[in-house]
């Protein structure tokens, strides 16, 4: 089953009304989208569980770099300036 983007899944959830079903999906249908969906879920939640440690390996590697600190203090700046402006 193809996945849907956004705004899609709406028009999905309908099929022609010539389908004789009020332009509702049938109920195998229905019930194989709600399989795929719980799926892609499990999916996800499973990344999601598995933890991401990949950030200790860089914290602090810019810790007395020139460069870092002059994008940090330019950011400063440009949030400083972007904040004073009126809408």
């Amino acid at each position: 089953m193809r996945r849907c983007g956004w705004g899609e899944c709406e028009a999905r959830l309908r099929t022609p009304p010539e389908h004789g079903n009020l332009g509702f999906m049938s109920t195998k249908v229905l019930e194989q989208t709600i399989t795929d969906l719980k799926r892609r879920v499990a999916r996800m939640e499973a990344r999601m569980s598995t933890p991401r440690d990949g950030w200790k390996k860089i914290a602090g590697a810019a810790k007395d770099d020139h460069h870092f600190a002059e994008a940090m203090r330019l950011g400063a700046k440009w949030r400083k300036q972007a904040n004073e402006e009126k809408w």
